[in-house]
């Protein structure tokens, strides 16, 4: 009968099955989504619940998994190293025989030594950042297991979607009203930039950056009605086009160039069949589309940003001195969280007297903070995903691997951002690329199934 529940030879109810693995996807987007509403999650009180909820989820994966007989980690290749590497601030706190601390670190020696011997600079903040790496390794391995349930993709990149488009319209509107509030809180700095619910209009344009080619994703893998598929088409290239404006608005110079080249990369890895032709004219109706409501709402502010650009020192300089800071702690670094408290001791060719909480240059300040044991075990997780999305793009055809190219370029962009700013070390970003990350996995690991 049409109203019947399918039922399968078990006994059980396969529409109620779906229905809660949707329920669950729903559940796994919702602490992304949270964590960037909230303004990033950048503050403790924010950021500590969020963490609380994926350390459950966390362990709740792993207890399904044990107790269906599976092995305790989902794609062991990029899950092991990344909790390996989430662990490695427990290895830090632990107190080591003597001499040890300084001789792995001779930087200890311009600090006054470790007197606990232990390879911290400053435990606390390493103890903290244990929390939260803990909480995104559990958060992906959470991901995954939601993620290979029936309906889970779909749900998920839905709630990406209407998050970038609801922080998108958010931004440029409260842009063109004045900007004077972050939400209830009186708005403090970026007054003329669009930058949604965060502090920092860069983080804004690396949401959008997650988010807009999460929204064409989930175009792709919708299922097809001829009878509204122009509306539907118009109705997620108007909200992709909203999110590419508010990244213009943001005035991000690194978010202007790193959604650009996360465009490219898209069209790039579109197939080579008619779905892939229609996919790369999308892209192009989008890039035209945004640079044509760009020009109307005037480029004038973008322009003279780039135009400073020869002007700014300051970011060399830093990167520079962090590179001091990484030859003396090179193997296991200064200890996680704790780059704000020791880069004063480095600072040679910085000529502001102002502070940095980071390096502004997410790959050196994992260096310096976590030595070549965490770069070397974050290469081993890029290697291992890498190694799976090459099998999703040889496996799959159509319209899965336009998803699966959109996932890849979102990634592409953020992690080039990455290489300008510390779009990864804000809570709400790692949660969002985590879950845009699980879902290109769950996308590849479809073209291993019949």
């Amino acid at each position: 009968m049409r109203g019947a529940a399918v039922v399968g030879h078990e006994g059980v109810d396969f529409r109620s099955a779906v229905s809660a693995d949707r329920l669950l996807a729903l559940l796994v987007g919702a602490v992304p989504a949270l964590a960037i509403v909230l303004f990033g999650a950048v503050e403790d009180e924010h950021a500590l619940p969020l963490e609380a909820a994926a350390l459950l989820l966390g362990a709740w994966a792993v207890c399904v998994r044990g107790w269906r007989r599976e092995r305790p980690l989902p794609m062991p290749r990029v899950t092991l190293p990344v909790l390996l590497l989430a662990a490695l601030p427990a290895v830090q706190v632990i107190r080591l025989p003597h001499g040890w601390a300084n001789w792995l670190s001779p930087g200890f020696g311009r600090v006054g030594g470790s007197p606990l011997g232990i390879l911290s600079v400053y435990p606390y903040a390493t103890t903290l950042a244990l929390l939260r790496w803990l909480s995104y390794a559990a958060f992906l391995i959470a991901a995954l297991e939601v993620l290979r349930r029936p309906g889970a993709v779909r749900t998920a990149l839905s709630v990406i979607g209407a998050l970038g488009v609801a922080e998108a319209v958010y931004g440029v509107g409260n842009l063109w009203l004045g900007n004077h509030y972050l939400l209830w809180v009186p708005r403090e700095s970026y007054l003329e930039d669009a930058a949604g619910t965060l502090v920092n209009r860069n983080h804004y344009a690396a949401v959008m950056e997650l988010c807009l080619p999460a929204l064409l994703a989930a175009r792709w893998l919708a299922p097809r009605r001829a009878s509204d598929e122009r509306g539907v088409t118009a109705m997620y290239l108007a909200g992709a086009t909203v999110m590419g404006l508010a990244v213009v608005l943001s005035h991000s110079r690194g978010g202007i160039l790193c959604l650009a080249a996360g465009l490219v990369v898209a069209a790039a890895l579109a197939p080579r069949d008619a779905e892939g032709r229609r996919g790369r004219r999308a892209v192009g109706v989008l890039g035209v589309l945004v640079l044509a409501y760009s020009a109307y709402v005037g480029l004038d502010p973008v322009v003279q940003r780039f135009a400073q650009l020869p002007a700014e020192r300051p970011r060399p300089a830093l990167w520079r001195d962090t590179v001091s800071l990484v030859r003396d702690f090179p193997v296991t670094g200064a200890g996680a969280g704790t780059f704000e408290m020791i880069f004063p001791a480095y600072r040679h060719h910085m000529r502001e007297q102002v502070g940095y909480a980071h390096a502004h240059q997410d790959y050196l300040e994992l260096a310096a903070e976590g030595g070549v044991v965490a770069v070397a075990l974050a290469l081993m997780a890029a290697g291992g995903f890498a190694a799976a999305l090459r099998v999703g793009f040889s496996g799959l055809r159509g319209r899965r691997r336009l998803a699966l190219g959109a996932l890849a370029a979102g990634i592409t962009a953020i992690l080039l951002h990455a290489a300008v700013d510390f779009p990864l070390h804000i809570p709400g970003l790692v949660l969002l690329l985590l879950l845009v990350a699980a879902l290109a996995l769950s996308t590849s690991e479809a073209a291993d199934r019949p």
